[in-house]
């Protein structure tokens, strides 16, 4: 797992859904395998490809160039699930927008709920 704040916030949404309650049973049989500790940095053996670090570089350098040209940077974010997942989402866009890696930050959520977990626009 990254050191990099940004990084370590893409690995917290990344596990954020792992609160969601149709994982309950897979949660359950994790946490009696670990002895009830479940963190980032334990779960990130779970991945197949971790492209973090390329995520971050790739912003990094869409950021310089849009900034050289004296153009905005906007990221469009695709928001699923409500509870834990929202709420890791918006710390991420918190991050992004005060520490100025974006400039803008369009949230896009569903219309209709496809899950009761869904987050919608109203």
């Amino acid at each position: 797992m990254t050191s990099d704040p940004l990084g370590r916030l893409f690995q917290y949404c990344l596990w954020g859904n792992r609160a969601d309650l149709c994982y309950d049973l897979h949660y359950t049989k994790v946490t009696e395998s670990t002895g009830g500790q479940i963190t980032v940095q334990a779960e990130t053996g779970n991945l197949l490809v971790d492209d973090s670090l390329f995520a971050i570089e790739h912003l990094s350098a869409c950021r310089e160039r849009a900034r050289s040209n004296g153009q905005s940077v906007q990221i469009n974010m695709i928001c699923d699930n409500a509870g834990t997942e929202i709420l890791l989402d918006l710390v991420l866009i918190d991050y992004l927008l005060r520490f100025n890696w974006v400039d803008r930050l369009i949230m896009h959520v569903k219309a209709h709920p496809t899950f009761v977990s869904d987050t919608t626009l109203l």
